[in-house]
């Protein structure tokens, strides 16, 4: 921190000297003792600065005083040498040489690369993600300090070999009152690092890639029995048989759960598995019928992260997490450690990511290039996204096997051992919906709908299973994906993890006719990069209540009536990883400027929660009117809803656990404040328990859906 610091003031000391509009420098001791003392008051706030970042960010309350005092007079010993090296002041004398400052200057400047190089060289390649060393990693502080080290590094040596009038200035003769006109340093290096890093983006075709694997299973003839297979063996007892007329427990009323898991970084993760691990536990919660009953868990960002780790620690002969309880004294208990893998550190790996490959891919490397990539040239899928990826295989219980693709999960489904899982994103280029699952979600293919004079689907949205499906030897195979990539894509939050493209050219061949009808065959492009599911459907809701409305149908059609499951009531469960929205009364208003720059993007970033709140709110009412149909009792099905968000705050106590009220007798709440980054501390950890345990509207909405659950079948 200290080192970091001390180059951010060398830096502004030098653009300052070069924008000075006096004629020469003050030599004097009196002024060369001011500018070291002001000099310290501008380095002050950024050590300051960094030191606090680093006490939040490193836990730094496991060093030892005694360490962090060698480590401040370490830092202020760095400062004082290169105040005193630099100007000469008792080293030799009080009279400036130009040869003598100039070697200073360099040695300086040659000391500090020396120096980030080997760190940056070191820390780097120690704390790589896909090292086996699991918990050795370096804060992500320090790898921003890394990027800020070599950022000022590039800037000071262009100001030092570019710029001679500094030098000038700084040599110059103040009793022969040099004129000095010659100042070349006024260039934005900002704007040059953007021009040049989008200059070398383009030339060398540089972007961001996920690898598509060949899939080993069959594609998929009919995605509605598939779903049908897939519920029957999750909650009939006779296994599921296409080939035989059958009677799910001989009609015996069945329940469904259908999970909505919101967006929202580590924070989503960690508070959907906690809500999901405790309503298993009978304590708190409903019981393993409950978890056996969950059909799907449709989730976005965050929350698809949670699911890939929940759905990792299932017993699949039982269809639950285990029969140990949550409690952190059981730490060998499944419910445990789902919510312990789901909360762990990734936001190093993040940093790691940042520092190295993309830092590099921002001047647009050609090692980056798609030409360059495949299996045995790995750094083209190098980047941050990749790095999160890497650090969640060493959670998953693969522990350093290849981990599970969206093809292992779909045997584990249609066998009914977990339930389905669809991770959403966002097409960049078309804003269409994009559901990564194991299973077929649009009817058809890509080849059809590129046929079609129409070129419309039924569904709005595109699945992986639909749009890649063309690997294999002869490009006529299903695709297969990761299911940490399918994670990592869904998680894909604004610059935080990259937005990424396929690694093949995802061709779609078809005939068409031309205007002498003669028919011709084409190639047609679908080369798209993937989002966050945020941008579509933050709380993996809508996709839900889709797939809800299309599977009863089905259920209960006539092309089902041999595998008709008597599905009487409905659980449909959102789970919000952060407090929802109230009506702000008093409104002050942003200031003008504010409303004028960035307004629009704020207004754009509201709406998006507003207006998928108010949809999902209206989807909901819907379902509940089109399936409880007065006039035919038999079809009828009972769907409720329930909600279940991370509160806004908890009541203050006393040592003795006695509520702490204001002068007025009202209850004084700690706001909670959980974040919205990879990275949870001890204390918010806590907090996601504290909040299950002890939230008194949760408790009330877990009692609601209790006596729901525990109503006789309709």
């Amino acid at each position: 921190s200290t080192i970091t610091a001390i180059m951010i003031i060398s830096l502004l000391k030098t653009i300052l000297a070069g924008i000075d509009s006096s004629n020469s420098f003050d030599r004097s001791l009196p002024f060369l003792v001011r500018r070291t003392v002001w000099t310290f008051f501008l380095f002050l706030p950024t050590w300051i600065l960094l030191l606090h970042l680093n006490n939040k960010e490193t836990n730094i309350e496991n060093i030892g005083w005694f360490s962090r005092f060698l480590g401040i007079v370490f830092g202020l010993f760095l400062f004082v040498f290169f105040q005193l090296y630099e100007y000469e002041i008792i080293l030799k004398s009080r009279s400036f040489k130009k040869e003598d400052l100039k070697l200073r200057r360099s040695i300086i400047l040659v000391g500090e690369i020396y120096v980030v190089w080997f760190s940056y060289i070191a820390i780097i390649s120690f704390n790589k993600p896909f090292s086996s060393l699991k918990n050795w990693q370096a804060p992500t502080l320090l790898y921003v300090l890394l990027i800020i080290c070599l950022l000022t590094l590039f800037v000071g040596f262009i100001a030092f070999v570019f710029d001679r009038s500094i030098d000038e200035r700084l040599d110059a003769d103040t009793e022969k009152k040099t004129k000095l006109s010659k100042h070349t340093f006024y260039w934005s290096v900002i704007l040059f690092l953007i021009v040049f890093s989008g200059s070398a983006y383009g030339v060398f075709a540089v972007d961001h890639y996920f690898k598509l694997e060949d899939s080993q299973l069959p594609a998929t003839k009919s995605y509605q029995k598939d779903f049908q297979q897939a519920i029957w063996n999750r909650l009939c007892e006779a296994e599921f048989d296409i080939n035989k007329t059958q009677t799910c427990d001989e009609n015996k009323p069945k329940s469904l759960v259908v999970v909505a898991a919101s967006g929202g970084g580590i924070q989503a993760s960690g508070w959907m598995t906690q809500v999901l691990a405790g309503l298993q536990e009978k304590k708190l919660g409903i019981g393993e019928d409950f978890t056996k009953a969950i059909g799907l868990i449709s989730s976005a960002s965050g929350g698809s992260v949670g699911s890939m780790f929940y759905l990792d620690q299932f017993d699949k002969d039982k269809k639950v997490l285990g029969k140990e309880g949550l409690a952190k004294t059981n730490k060998n208990s499944k419910l445990y450690q789902v919510v312990e893998n789901a909360t762990d550190d990734w936001l190093n790996s993040v940093g790691w990511g940042l520092a190295s490959p993309d830092l590099f891919r921002a001047i647009g490397l050609p090692i980056f290039k798609k030409e360059l990539g495949g299996d045995n040239k790995p750094y083209l899928y190098l980047d941050r996204g990749y790095a999160l990826e890497k650090n969640w295989e060493k959670t998953l219980t693969v522990g350093g096997k290849k981990p599970p693709t969206l093809d292992d999960r779909r045997e584990q489904v249609l066998a009914g051992q977990i339930p389905i899982a669809v991770y959403n994103t966002t097409l960049v280029e078309n804003g269409r919906p994009f559901f990564v699952s194991p299973m077929k979600f649009v009817e058809g293919t890509m080849a059809k709908y590129a046929k079609e004079s129409s070129n419309k689907l039924r569904n709005t949205a595109l699945d992986f299973k639909t749009l890649y499906n063309n690997c294999g030897a002869n490009g006529d195979q299903p695709c297969d994906l990761a299911v940490t990539t399918a994670a990592r894509l869904s998680a894909s939050f604004p610059y935080v993890t990259p937005m990424a493209r396929n690694d093949r050219e995802n061709l779609i061949k078809v005939k068409v006719k031309d205007k002498n009808g003669k028919e011709t065959k084409i190639d047609l492009l679908q080369n798209y990069h993937i989002a966050d599911g945020g941008y579509y459907d933050n709380a993996g809701a809508f996709t839900a209540m889709n797939w809800l409305n299309e599977f009863l149908t089905y259920n209960n059609s006539d092309d089902n009536q041999h595998h008709r499951i008597n599905i009487k009531k409905v659980v449909i469960l959102q789970i919000n990883a952060f407090p929802e929205n109230n009506l702000e009364l008093d409104q002050q208003g942003s200031p003008g400027f504010v409303v004028t720059t960035i307004g629009p993007l704020n207004t754009l970033n509201g709406i998006r929660d507003s207006t998928q709140i108010g949809r999902n709110k209206l989807f909901v009412e819907l379902l509940k009117d089109r399936w409880h149909n007065d006039k035919n009792e038999e079809n009828n099905i009972s769907i409720q809803d329930f909600t279940i968000s991370f509160p806004e705050s908890k009541p203050s106590k006393d040592k003795d656990g006695n509520l702490i009220k204001d002068k007025d007798g009202k209850e004084i709440n700690i706001p909670y404040n959980p974040p919205l980054s990879w990275r949870l501390t001890e204390l918010q950890k806590k907090n996601l328990v504290e909040a299950w345990e002890t939230d008194t509207d949760i408790r009330n909405t877990v009692n609601n859906m209790t006596t729901f659950w525990a109503k006789p079948k309709i």
